[in-house]
């Protein structure tokens, strides 16, 4: 069975965004499509593994929505479902204190 949980925190980080960032509901709704249809997020989302145990989601699973917009989650694979935690730039999700230079306007 197909099951998306999507923290209270991507919510939040979703309906910021989608002021700032044209199509980003309909770019989400197709990656999750895919994933459902396929069982995976294709390799032109670059998804991979945060395994710099220096950083935050250390271990989770992150995908490039745009070019720095990121979607941070996690697979429960026994399940065939997704964890959405985080949406946001790198640097507001990896180095929040420099966030507010670096965001997208």
């Amino acid at each position: 069975m197909n099951h998306i949980k999507v923290e209270r925190s991507f919510e939040k980080d979703v309906k910021r965004w989608k002021k700032k960032v044209l199509g980003l509901q309909e770019e989400l709704q197709d990656v999750l499509e895919i994933y459902f249809e396929k069982g995976y997020i294709p390799d032109s989302y670059n998804p991979h593994l945060l395994d710099n145990p220096s950083l935050p989601y250390y271990g989770d699973m992150e995908f490039h929505l745009f070019d720095d917009l990121f979607v941070v989650y996690v697979e429960i694979s026994k399940r065939n479902s997704i964890r959405l935690i985080r949406l946001g730039t790198h640097a507001e999700l990896f180095h929040p204190t420099t966030s507010n230079k670096n965001s997208l306007n």
